[in-house]
C-alpha cells in the first residue's frame, strides 16, 4: 500500500523530467531559430536588390542614360533603413556579427559617397553645358585667320563629352593636349575674346579634373568592397539556415517521442491541475494581503484613469477614505503646483513606454501638500484590459530636507541672514524695481568698528555672539521688505528699497549707529562696539549694483576716518578723493623704477654753530602729476603697502650720499632717516640695514633712525627687541613726535634710545603759550634725566631759538628748522654747508619761505603740515 504512490510519484517526475528535457532542446528551434534565419536571408535578399538597382542608377546617370536623382536617392535611404533593421535582426546572431561588421564598414560612408557622386556629377554636366553652349558663340567671335583654330575647340568640346560621360578614358590624354594648345594660342588672343575664352579653359579644367574623381566614385558606389562583403553575409546566414533546419528536424523527432509521454502523464497532471488552481487561489488571498499591508501606498486605475483599488497606506497617505477613492479621479489630489504641461508629460510617457517615475506634489484633503515619489507602470490583463499600478511614498521630508540644504547656499549659518549671492540678487532685484516704479533705493554698507579687537581677545565663539545679536539689532531697525545681509566677517549691508529722502535715511543711519554702539553682554562681559556706515542713493549715487557699493564702501572708509561710530552719506568730493589716491598709488607703482623718486636734506645744527647731522626727507616729481607734496603720498603709500620699498629706497639713497659727504664735507658726517611703521614691523629690518651700511662701508653710528613713540608702543615687548637689534648695530635711535602719542614715559627708560625730538606742534608756541613752552622745558628736562640729546623740530624764528637756549642751559640742544635751511637737495646742500650754522639771523631768511611749498620734515616751515618725510614720522 505504501510503494503504488511512491511508485506513482517516480513516474510521474520521470514523466516531467522528460518533458522538460524535450522542451529545453526543442523550443529553440522550433520558436524561431529557424525563422529568424529566413527573416534574415529576406532582408538581406532586399539589401542586395536595393545594391543592384542603385547600382544601376548611378552608372545610368554616369553615362547620361537616366537622369532621376530622386529615385536614387530613394534607394540610398531604402538600403540604408535595410541596413537599420537588418542590424537589429543581426544582433542576436553572434555568429554573422563579423561579416556584418565587415559589410557594415566596407558602407560606412555610402551616402557621403552617394552625395560627392550627385555634386561632381552636376558639376561636370553643368560645365559641359557651359562649354557647349559658349563654344559656338566663342568661335562665331574670333576674327578671320586668327590663331585659334575652330577645329581644337571643336575636338576639345568632343573629348570634353566622352569625359563627362564616361565614355572613353583614352581620351584624358587627348583633351589635355588639345587644352594645353589652346591655352598657349589663347595667350595671343585680342582683349575682348580673351575673358570669354578664359572661361570656356576654366569649363573644361572642371571637366577634365572632375571626370576622373567622377569615375572613382562610380567604382566605389557600382563596384565597392560592400558587395563583396554583404555576398558573404548572405552566404554566412545561408549557411546557418541549413544547420538550423537539420536541427529541427532532429528536435521534430524529439517531440514526436516527448509528446507521447506527455500524453501518458496528461492523467496524472490533471490532478496535479485542480491543486495548482487551489494553490493560485492561496496566492491571489496572499497577494491581496500583501497590497493591503505594505507600507508603500499602491493605487490602481482603468486606462480612463478612475481609481479601482488602493491600499490603507494610499488612504492614510491623502487622508481620504477608500470609499472616498474608488471611483473618483486621482486630479482630486492636485495641488495646482505643477503647470498642466507636466501632465501631459506624464500621459505621453504612459502611452509611449509604459512607464513614469517621478515626484508629484498632491494636497491631502485637509488641504495640506506633500511630495510623494511614485512609480506608474502599465500593466495588461488576461483579459485584455490595461491597467496603470502606481506604489507611492511620501517623501515630503526628504524634499524638506534637501530644500533647506539649498537655503545654506544663500543665507549665512550664523546669523541667518542673506549671504553675499543672495544679497546681490536682491540688490538687482530692488534696482529693477526702482527703475521701473521710478523710485529711490537707498544702500547702507556697515563696518563694525571694534570686532577684531573683541575676536582676539574674547575668541571666536564672543564674536559669533557679537554677529548673532548685531544681525539681530539692524533687522530690528528696518522694515521687513528691506534685505539686512552679511557680506562676511563684519561687513553687514542693507538695501532699502522705496526709500525716503537724506533726512530719513540719515534718522535710520543714527538709529543703527546708537543701537550698535549700545553695550553687549557677550561671555559676561559688557561689550561696545560701534560701527561705520556708508550710505548711497539710487540713482543720485550710482546706476548700477557695483557702483553703490564701491561708493557706499567710499563713505564708510570715511566715516572711519571722520572717528568711527558715524556715518557718512556718499559725495562727489569722497569720488574725487579715492580717484587722486588711485591716481597717486598708479604712479607711485612706477616712480621708483622711473627715478621720480629721490632725497631731500634738511641740516641739523648744534649750538656751536657744526652741522652732526641731515635729515633725509622724500620728495616726489611725478611726469603726469607734477610736484607731489609728502603729505598726499606718504598716506596712501601707508595704505597701499609701497612705503615699505619706499623705505628701502631712503636708506640705500640716504647712505650712499653719507658715504660720500663723509669724503667730501665732514667725516663725522650722519643722516637721519625716518623709519615708518611697516619698515619697523618687517622681521629683518636689522638684517637689512646691516647689509646697507656694509655696502657702502658706513659704521653704525652714520646712521640715525627716527621712529615714532607711537610706532614702539604697538607692541612694546618686540619694539625693545627691534630697538635693542638696531642699537646693537651702532645706529642711533631718535623718538620722532615725542609727547604727541602714547603717554610712554614709563617705557621710554627701557628703550635704548639716544635722541628725544621735540614736535614741531610744541615748538610752534615757544614764548607765546604757556603750555607748549612747559611742555618743551619737561621733555628737555626728561632727557637730561635720562642722558638722551633733544633735536628741537621746526625753529623758524628767533624768539623761539632763544626760548629753546634758555630752557636748555648748559646742556644745549641741536635745532633743526626753516630758520636755517629748508630741506635741500644734495647739490644745493653742499653748496651751503659752511652757512648753515653762521648765525641764526642769516638762516632765518633763507629759510621762512624757501621750502614752504615743497613740503615738510622734521624741521620744515609753517603751513606746509605734517608728515612729508618717507615715513608719515619724518
Amino acid at each position: 500500500m505504501t510503494r503504488r504512490p511512491r511508485s506513482l510519484h517516480v513516474w510521474t517526475l520521470l514523466v516531467l523530467g522528460v518533458v522538460a528535457v524535450a522542451t529545453v532542446l526543442l523550443m529553440p528551434g522550433v520558436v524561431g531559430e529557424v525563422e529568424r534565419h529566413e527573416i534574415l536571408r529576406a532582408r538581406i535578399a532586399a539589401l542586395q536588390v536595393a545594391h543592384s538597382r542603385l547600382r544601376e542608377l548611378v552608372i545610368g546617370l554616369r553615362h547620361g542614360v537616366g537622369a532621376n536623382y530622386d529615385e536614387a536617392n530613394a534607394w540610398v535611404a531604402r538600403i540604408h533603413a535595410d541596413q537599420t533593421a537588418l542590424a537589429a535582426e543581426i544582433a542576436r546572431v553572434p555568429a554573422l556579427r563579423a561579416a556584418w561588421t565587415d559589410y557594415r564598414d566596407a558602407e560606412r560612408n555610402l551616402e557621403m559617397r552617394w552625395e560627392d557622386f550627385k555634386l561632381r556629377n552636376a558639376v561636370v554636366r553643368n560645365s559641359l553645358r557651359y562649354f557647349q553652349s559658349d563654344a559656338p558663340r566663342f568661335m562665331r567671335g574670333l576674327p578671320a585667320g586668327g590663331d585659334v583654330g575652330q577645329h581644337e575647340i571643336a575636338a576639345l568640346g568632343n573629348a570634353l563629352f566622352l569625359q563627362a560621360l564616361g565614355e572613353s578614358r583614352e581620351v584624358d590624354e587627348e583633351a589635355r593636349a588639345t587644352l594645353a594648345r589652346l591655352r598657349a594660342l589663347g595667350e595671343r588672343l585680342p582683349t575682348e575674346h580673351r575673358a570669354e575664352f578664359e572661361r570656356l579653359v576654366r569649363h573644361a579644367d572642371i571637366v577634365g579634373v572632375q571626370s576622373p574623381l567622377l569615375e572613382r566614385d562610380l567604382a566605389e558606389l557600382a563596384h565597392g568592397a560592400g558587395h563583396v562583403a554583404l555576398n558573404r553575409l548572405a552566404e554566412a546566414n545561408q549557411g546557418l539556415l541549413i544547420a538550423e533546419q537539420a536541427r529541427v528536424g532532429r528536435y521534430r523527432a524529439g517531440l514526436l517521442l516527448g509528446v507521447a509521454l506527455l500524453l501518458a502523464a496528461l492523467a496524472m497532471l490533471a490532478g496535479r491541475y485542480f491543486d495548482s488552481l487551489r494553490q493560485r487561489e492561496r496566492d491571489l488571498r496572499l497577494a491581496g494581503t500583501v497590497f493591503d499591508s505594505s507600507q508603500q501606498g499602491i493605487i490602481v486605475t482603468d486606462r480612463a484613469g478612475d481609481i479601482l483599488r488602493v491600499n490603507q497606506a494610499y488612504c492614510a497617505m491623502t487622508g481620504y477614505a477608500k470609499a472616498e477613492l474608488i471611483g473618483r479621479n486621482p486630479r482630486l489630489l492636485k495641488s495646482g503646483l505643477h503647470p498642466p504641461d507636466f501632465y501631459r508629460e506624464l500621459w505621453r510617457s504612459l502611452l509611449d513606454t509604459g512607464r513614469w517615475r517621478g515626484e508629484l506634489r498632491n494636497r491631502r484633503k485637509d488641504g495640506r501638500h506633500y511630495v510623494q515619489w511614485i512609480n506608474i507602470d502599465a500593466v495588461d490583463t488576461e483579459a485584455g484590459e490595461r491597467l496603470y499600478v502606481g506604489i507611492a511614498s511620501d517623501i515630503s521630508e526628504l524634499v524638506e530636507s534637501r530644500e533647506r540644504l539649498a537655503s545654506l547656499a544663500y543665507y549665512d549659518t550664523l546669523t541667518a541672514l542673506p549671504n553675499r549671492a543672495l544679497f546681490h540678487d536682491r540688490l538687482r532685484q530692488g534696482l529693477a524695481q526702482a527703475r521701473r516704479d521710478r523710485t529711490s533705493l537707498a544702500l547702507v554698507f556697515v563696518d563694525l568698528d571694534n570686532f577684531k579687537t573683541i575676536n582676539d581677545t574674547l575668541g571666536h565663539a564672543a564674536g559669533d555672539e557679537l554677529l548673532i545679536e548685531v544681525a539681530r539689532r539692524l533687522r530690528a531697525c528696518v522694515r521687513a521688505s528691506d534685505t539686512v545681509a552679511r557680506l562676511g566677517g563684519d561687513e553687514f549691508a542693507l538695501v532699502l528699497v522705496d526709500a525716503g529722502g537724506p533726512a530719513e535715511l540719515a534718522r535710520i543711519a543714527s538709529q543703527i549707529v546708537e543701537s550698535l554702539a549700545a553695550p553687549t553682554k557677550v561671555q559676561g562681559y559688557d561689550v561696545a562696539g560701534g560701527a561705520s556706515l556708508g550710505v548711497t542713493f539710487y540713482p543720485t549715487d550710482g546706476n548700477t549694483a557695483d557702483q553703490l557699493l564701491k561708493n557706499a564702501d567710499v563713505a564708510m572708509y570715511r566715516a572711519k576716518d571722520r572717528g568711527r561710530n558715524n556715518f557718512q552719506f556718499f559725495t562727489d568730493d569722497m569720488a574725487a578723493t579715492v580717484a587722486e589716491a588711485l591716481r597717486i598709488e598708479n604712479g607711485l607703482r612706477q616712480a621708483l623704477a622711473a627715478g621720480e623718486l629721490y632725497l631731500h636734506y634738511q641740516p641739523q645744527i648744534a649750538a656751536d654753530g657744526r652741522v652732526p647731522a641731515a635729515e633725509a626727507l622724500m620728495r616726489w616729481d611725478s611726469r603726469e602729476l607734477g610736484r607731489v607734496p609728502p603729505s598726499r603720498f606718504i598716506p596712501v603709500a601707508e595704505k597701499s603697502g609701497l612705503i615699505t620699498d619706499m623705505g628701502c629706497f631712503a636708506l640705500r639713497e640716504a647712505c650712499r650720499q653719507c658715504a660720500d659727504w663723509r669724503v667730501r664735507l665732514d667725516p663725522a658726517m650722519r643722516v637721519s632717516v625716518n623709519l615708518s611703521a611697516a619698515q619697523f614691523r618687517h622681521d629683518g629690518l636689522a638684517e637689512r640695514i646691516a647689509a646697507i651700511l656694509h655696502e657702502y662701508g658706513l659704521p653704525g653710528d652714520a646712521l640715525e633712525l627716527e621712529i615714532t613713540e607711537s610706532v614702539v608702543m604697538e607692541d612694546v615687548d618686540r619694539g625693545q627687541a627691534v630697538l635693542r637689534r638696531l642699537k646693537s648695530l651702532g645706529c642711533r635711535l631718535a623718538i620722532d613726535d615725542f609727547g604727541t602719542g602714547y603717554s610712554s614715559l614709563a617705557y621710554l627708560r627701557r628703550f635704548p634710545v639716544d635722541v628725544l625730538k621735540i614736535d614741531k606742534s610744541f615748538v610752534d608756541g615757544l614764548g607765546v603759550e604757556s603750555d607748549d613752552t612747559a611742555v618743551a622745558e619737561a621733555v628737555i628736562g626728561l632727557a637730561r634725566g635720562l642722558h638722551l640729546q633733544v633735536v628741537a623740530e621746526g625753529v623758524e624764528t628767533l624768539e623761539q631759538l632763544e626760548c629753546l637756549t634758555g630752557l636748555a642751559g648748559d646742556q644745549g640742544f641741536i635745532a633743526q628748522g626753516f630758520l636755517y635751511a629748508p630741506p635741500l637737495a644734495p647739490a644745493e646742500f653742499e653748496a651751503r654747508y659752511p652757512a648753515f650754522g653762521a648765525g641764526a639771523g642769516a638762516g632765518a631768511g633763507v629759510g621762512a619761505g624757501a621750502g614752504a611749498g615743497v613740503g615738510t620734515g622734521a624741521g620744515a616751515g609753517a603751513g606746509a603740515g605734517r608728515g612729508a618725510g618717507i615715513s608719515p614720522g619724518g
